[in-house]
């Protein structure tokens, strides 16, 4: 991740040099995705916001919800949650299933983080079963692999198990086809431990699927929040404290990565 963000600010300027506005918002949005995936959330809701900025009216209405995509992602990351709503809104007034179907699963889908983050999880679980829907039919990508875990996280929040382990058991088939779905499906399988109070099957797949997505230079807020609950429950603050304070983990914007530390703290 850390190298795209070279080749990408080398874009940005060729974009600039060019006058491009188009060019510049679609590359400033990726930095800002890109960024999150980093931790660093304050610099990807700055590049969001220069993203749409530079998406004025003149720009294709594409362009324009592709810089709205980011700045309601930028916006969820950092408890921004008004901001993140309107932001979504604005971009769906303007969407169509037959032009844009893609981004339209991601605006749906978007709306679910919005209420998961507000603990409206029913709502949450409507928007993400509604994005699954529409998605292609035997879609196999991280974006319908980050739906299927988040239907997972909203369905045991609302106490439906059936739900959740149907959507684990695709996680884990998508998982069985490509490696890169692992990390998904373990961490499902970690969240219906910790729904049954098996602490010590999540800790040991958590303690798995954390480095590897730390090694990636990926942040999970999430995943971070989730392994947080396990380790408290275990009493592990040792393991909390050192998890809290990694040297390479740029978190401090983050609202989860706040609330993890508060409860650290308050232990």
């Amino acid at each position: 991740l850390k190298p795209a963000l070279n080749w990408l600010a080398s874009a940005r300027q060729m974009y600039d040099t060019l006058q491009d506005e188009e060019g510049a918002s679609r590359v400033l949005a990726t930095t800002a995705y890109t960024l999150s995936q980093l931790g660093r959330f304050a610099d990807a809701l700055a590049a969001a916001r220069q993203a749409r900025a530079r998406a004025g009216s003149g720009a294709s209405a594409e362009v324009r919800r592709e810089a709205s995509i980011s700045l309601t992602w930028a916006s969820i990351q950092t408890g921004r949650l008004s901001e993140a709503r309107e932001a979504v809104h604005q971009a769906l007034d303007h969407a169509s299933v037959d032009d844009s179907p893609d981004q339209v699963v991601s605006l749906r889908a978007l709306l679910g983080f919005i209420d998961a983050a507000g603990g409206r999880f029913q709502e949450a679980l409507a928007a993400w079963n509604d994005a699954l829907a529409h998605t292609p039919d035997g879609s196999q990508n991280r974006a319908v692999a980050g739906l299927r875990l988040a239907v997972v996280y909203a369905a045991l929040n609302v106490g439906d198990r059936e739900q959740a382990q149907t959507q684990i058991e695709r996680l884990r088939r998508m998982a069985d086809q490509a490696a890169e779905f692992k990390p998904s499906a373990q961490h499902a399988s970690a969240l219906l431990a910790l729904a049954d109070g098996d602490d010590a099957q999540a800790y040991q797949l958590f303690s798995q699927v954390w480095p590897a997505a730390r090694a990636s230079g990926s942040l999970n807020q999430q995943m971070l929040a989730d392994y947080a609950e396990v380790l408290i429950r275990r009493r592990d603050l040792d393991t909390l404290e050192t998890l809290l304070g990694e040297p390479s983990l740029r978190a401090d914007e983050g609202y989860l990565y706040q609330l993890v530390r508060a409860r650290y703290l308050a232990h």
